[in-house]
């Protein structure tokens, strides 16, 4: 449910922010796709209560990429593409796979980032309770301009 949770949030933003059909249904299904290469990884990883090994955890920061081979071979999804690629890029620069840093990172790639993390923390994992949405919300406003893209993080408020 969290890609559902994702996609659906990102959609609120965009239409939030007054962007397009296109562009917000593009975004919304990026939501949806975000981790779908989590199917080549073993279902046991996702069982686990414990850490990860260290091969565990690179193989599952790699599922966006598989996820991105996968949907650049159909050809009706491929714009959906940047925004999962660049989804873990941060709008200081810091974040992976280029370093890019703030305009220079898709538009729909700081929704789906702002809209998977909110998801993320607002649900139970098996390492951790569920925080609250103004706890989560808190957290990305303090690190809103450094992590997440300022316009999708008051966005975000609005909607919460």
């Amino acid at each position: 449910s969290h890609s559902k949770n994702t996609a659906n949030l990102a959609r609120q933003i965009c239409r939030e922010l007054g962007l397009n059909e296109k562009t917000t249904d593009l975004i919304y299904y990026a939501g949806l796709l975000l981790n779908i290469g989590k199917i080549a990884l073993p279902e046991k990883m996702f069982a686990t209560n414990g850490k990860l090994s260290p091969e565990d955890l690179k193989r599952i920061k790699n599922h966006s990429n598989i996820g991105v081979h996968f949907l650049m071979n159909i050809n009706f999804l491929s714009e959906v593409v940047p925004y999962i690629t660049y989804q873990t890029e941060r709008v200081d620069g810091s974040g992976s796979p280029e370093g890019l840093k703030g305009q220079s990172i898709p538009f729909g790639s700081r929704i789906i980032a702002a809209a998977d993390a909110f998801s993320a923390m607002t649900s139970d994992r098996p390492y951790r309770k569920a925080m609250s949405k103004e706890q989560a919300l808190e957290i990305m406003q303090k690190e809103a301009g450094s992590k997440w893209d300022n316009d999708v993080v008051q966005a975000l408020a609005h909607i919460i």
